[in-house]
């Protein structure tokens, strides 16, 4: 969500700003099966917006 309400919309720069923390990444990796639970969603919902469903139900 605040990547939405600052102006943060494209993928490549969320990837980017999530990847500044590196630790979180990979205790959500080693702990949810390979799933970055902290960038995975905030993608899927950036791709709901775009198709014009804010309220898809992101399922990981």
């Amino acid at each position: 969500m605040f990547f939405h309400l600052y102006g943060v919309t494209d993928r490549d720069d969320i990837r980017c700003i999530n990847s500044t923390f590196p630790i979180v990444e990979r205790e959500e990796k080693a702990g949810y099966g390979g799933v970055y639970r902290t960038c995975e969603p905030c993608l899927a919902w950036l791709n709901a917006l775009a198709a014009g469903d804010p309220d898809a139900e992101i399922d990981l």
